[in-house]
């Protein structure tokens, strides 16, 4: 059903960016009501999101846990073999045993080189249509950076 709230006989009235062009006749009790609801709704979405926001960039931004002595923070390893393409290197990392893949923009780097990184998005079953190879986990990231 579509409403035009203020009885507007041409039906061009646009709310919440969506044209009406039926009217039905609401007492201007209920039409109060509606508009309030829907102010009501609106500013709890826009006052709640930032904290939705700001809980997760939190979440992401928690000090890296180490398990053992030999464990790196999660967000770094040790090159055990990269392979260089255009616009990428692909470098898997070892850290505490794990090995892992991870994407990021061209770098130079050499194997046994310490890598922290900052994580954007992991995918499972990436292929590169560029080294023809299906990786079971990439981990794509927007900046590395070499440690001595």
């Amino acid at each position: 059903m579509i409403l035009n709230l203020n009885n507007d006989p041409i039906g061009a009235n646009i709310i919440s960016g969506v044209s009406y062009r039926h009217s039905i006749n609401l007492p201007a009790e209920i039409k109060m009501k509606i508009s309030h609801s829907l102010h009501l709704v609106l500013i709890g979405c826009l006052l709640l999101n930032p904290f939705a926001v700001m809980a997760l960039h939190h979440e992401v931004e928690k000090s890296p846990e180490t398990t053992t002595s030999d464990r790196l923070p999660n967000n770094e390893g040790k090159v055990v073999s990269f392979i260089d393409t255009t616009g990428y290197t692909y470098m898997e990392l070892e850290n505490g045993g794990k090995v892992f893949w991870i994407a990021a923009p061209t770098t130079k780097v050499n194997k046994g080189d310490h890598i922290r990184f900052v994580e954007s998005m992991a995918m499972h079953n990436f292929t590169s249509k560029t080294l023809n190879r299906t990786f079971d986990r990439v981990i794509f990231v927007s900046s590395t950076m070499i440690k001595k």
